[in-house]
């Protein structure tokens, strides 16, 4: 009896909440584009940092990236078709963010920036779903840069069938219909009720980017109509980046200095500008309006940094590496240097390997050049000085016993 009547009481609470608004009918029911003027949303801002570049001209390197993106634009620009998706590989400060910000700023359009790995359910894809469609209803044109696209997780409510049509239906499938969530409007918490299983959007265009494209699926890779290389900057491009910021704040320097900052910048832009803004500060403590080469010295070791930009982080796998001639794991490495897993593969790795320092299999090894390295900056370990190696059949010289 009273399952009976409870039965035939929650049709009525449910009408009876949805008359006072605490329920809404929609996946993503907002108030009227009308009713919308108190609600802050901020006007499109393309660049927060004066120090990138402001256009495709004054962006240094990858020059057949950029002539695709123009070509890309120009020919949308004529023919008044949507941008394609398009999908940037390359290694960590190769510009894919600061590409995908100018192409917004040449359509005009408001940039929504997220990264892969911040998606890990259902939920997190549908509060980004969410935040453009307030963009979408109050006026705005979005495009949608995906960090990292490799990072998104495949939990156990969120898989390619999800997500993996948004990209060319711009709907999301999910299974969240009748379940409740909260937003903020006009300064206070909304709740609302998803009615649907598809959350569906106006188009928009879409720019993935990864530095790891082996770890995408090629079902991913069809999505985008095209896929543009970004390449590793050269010495002479991070020099041409460190000389225009120095005429755009009028900054002296010599040739020399330019030179040994861009040596110890890793090959990227933020990194070599950071560099230069420690060698700015370290002027004005002593009074000097030249950057010269004993004063970049001086805001390179000030700031930690070795040969070729390495870190102390390098250093310390470097140096267990060193130690350990057949070889070590990933966890194992990172439990000898304090240095997570994370860093490790994303970072500290990548850019070893890229000197020549390490190669990579299921473990890592140090190569004779890593050695030698190690051995030029005074940080060999005394123990490892008589410890034998021999060529393995990759080519180069590895650590074994």
């Amino acid at each position: 009896m009273v399952t009976l009547i409870c039965i035939m009481f929650l049709p009525s609470l449910y009408f009876i909440c949805k008359w006072l608004g605490w329920l809404q009918d929609s996946p993503f029911p907002k108030p009227q584009v009308e009713d919308r003027k108190t609600i802050s949303i901020p006007e499109p801002v393309y660049f927060t940092n004066g120090d990138r570049p402001a256009d495709l001209e004054s962006f240094q390197g990858n020059d057949k990236a950029k002539k695709i993106i123009k070509i890309i634009l120009e020919s949308c620009a004529k023919t008044g078709e949507p941008f394609p998706n398009i999908l940037f590989q390359g290694n960590a400060g190769t510009g894919k963010t600061t590409l995908a910000r100018l192409i917004a700023q040449y359509l005009k359009v408001h940039i929504i920036e997220i990264t892969g790995s911040s998606i890990k359910s259902q939920m997190d894809f549908l509060m980004i779903i969410n935040k453009i469609w307030d963009l979408q209803a109050a006026g705005y044109k979005c495009l949608l840069f995906i960090d990292e696209l490799h990072g998104i997780v495949k939990g156990k409510d969120l898989n390619l069938d999800n997500w993996l049509p948004f990209f060319e239906e711009y709907r999301f499938y999910h299974s969240m219909k009748g379940k409740k969530f909260k937003v903020w409007e006009n300064g206070k918490e909304v709740q609302y009720m998803f009615t649907d299983n598809i959350a569906a959007i106006k188009p928009l265009p879409i720019i993935g980017a990864t530095t790891y494209p082996g770890l995408l699926d090629d079902a991913i890779r069809r999505r985008f109509r095209v896929i543009i290389p970004l390449e590793d900057y050269t010495l002479d491009d991070i020099q041409a980046i460190i000389q225009s910021y120095c005429k755009k704040h009028d900054i002296l320097y010599n040739n020399d200095a330019v030179e040994y900052l861009a040596s110890h910048s890793r090959a990227n832009p933020s990194l070599a500008i950071n560099n230069l803004k420690t060698c700015k500060d370290v002027m004005t403590w002593r009074n000097n309006n030249i950057l010269g080469l004993w004063l970049a010295r001086e805001a390179i070791e000030m700031l930690g940094l070795y040969e070729e930009g390495l870190r102390i982080d390098d250093i310390k796998v470097l140096q267990a590496l060193a130690m350990q001639p057949k070889g070590m794991g990933l966890p194992n490495l990172a439990g000898a240097t304090g240095v997570s897993r994370d860093t490790l593969e994303a970072i500290v790795s990548p850019y070893l390997q890229k000197l020549g320092f390490l190669i990579i299999t299921h473990k890592r090894f140090i190569t004779q050049d890593g050695l030698d390295y190690l051995n030029k900056i005074n940080k060999l370990p005394k123990k490892r000085e008589n410890m034998p190696f021999c060529a393995n059949n990759i080519g180069q010289s590895v650590i074994m016993l």
